[in-house]
């Protein structure tokens, strides 16, 4: 294992080009002795010469010596300024962040405008997600989850960063002709579109038929809502679906009737670590402007 003392002497002969000039650009008090030992221990332990003399006090880089400041010269330029941007808590933040195409499209683009806004230092790294998983947080590989979470575990805390609302979306052609308001029960037997069957949006189109006592004739999968509008739109079937904007999903030849009464309107939530002591995440979930944490 190479000790950082002796890299660092050798970076700053092979930068000065000399044991003298060395010890006077050191960033702490060190005497030319000292920088020259630091390098010898370096050379002895690698079994190789990494300088060689041209004059008095001039050094050139071996093969071994150049491919060796080649590899090190990039931490030990960026040290300082890195170490200077710590002490003025200026330090660039990262936060990733798991959610689904529709939190993606309708949630997050507010929040994470809010972010930008007012912490520029934080890199944001947005994954598209298919399914919710927690493992996820707990071995680091996100920071954050956002979806609807209706029963996160003891070690997950969320912050509310939205609202879903329930939707009926069906084609003009599969609706009876009347002029009231067209509701669920109206589509007892027509096709549906559904979530993948055992997802949570599943489960909760599906109480949503049973409460209105339909039993379609065929049900259709799609991995997304995206994915069940066009279904929809084609005039194939029609579908429940969660929506952020409370107008509801636009599209030609389909009525949207936004639906009402219990189990109609969903909060999305921002999924974190309890035990998370990040500064920037800290900051972040402040700007989601909505709930506290449970």
């Amino acid at each position: 294992m190479i000790q950082l003392a002796r890299l660092e002497g050798f970076y700053w002969v092979a930068r000065t080009g000399g044991y003298a000039r060395a010890a006077r650009e050191f960033p702490y008090p060190i005497t030319q002795p000292g920088v020259h030992q630091q390098v010898r221990k370096l050379e002895i332990e690698l079994g190789t010469p990494l300088l060689s003399r041209i004059s008095k006090d001039r050094m050139m880089l071996t093969d071994a010596g150049r491919a060796l400041f080649d590899f090190c010269a990039p931490f030990f330029e960026g040290l300082q300024p890195l170490v200077q941007a710590i002490a003025q808590g200026h330090v660039a933040g990262q936060l990733r962040i798991d959610a689904s195409s529709l939190e993606i499209s309708q949630i997050l683009p507010n929040w994470i405008k809010r972010v930008c806004r007012e912490l520029p230092g934080v890199q944001l790294l947005v994954e598209e997600i298919k399914e919710l998983d927690y493992g996820r947080l707990r071995s680091g590989k996100t920071d954050v989850i956002v979806e609807y979470h209706p029963s996160p575990p003891a070690d997950v805390a969320t912050t509310r960063v939205g609202t879903y609302h329930s939707f009926l979306v069906a084609p003009h052609e599969l609706l009876p002709q009347s002029t009231r308001r067209p509701q669920l029960g109206d589509l007892k037997l027509a096709p549906f579109a559904s979530f993948p069957p055992g997802s949570v949006p599943c489960a909760l189109q599906l109480a949503a038929l049973r409460r209105a006592d339909c039993t379609p004739s065929r049900i259709i999968n799609a991995s997304s809502v995206s994915g069940i509008l066009g279904f929809v739109e084609s005039g194939l079937c029609y579908s429940v679906v969660p929506w952020a904007d409370p107008r509801g999903p636009q599209l030609p030849g389909v009525r949207t009737v936004k639906a009402t009464g219990p189990h109609t309107v969903f909060a999305v939530s921002a999924a974190y670590r309890r035990d998370d002591q990040s500064e920037w995440l800290r900051r972040a979930l402040r700007l989601a402007g909505h709930a506290r944490a449970r």
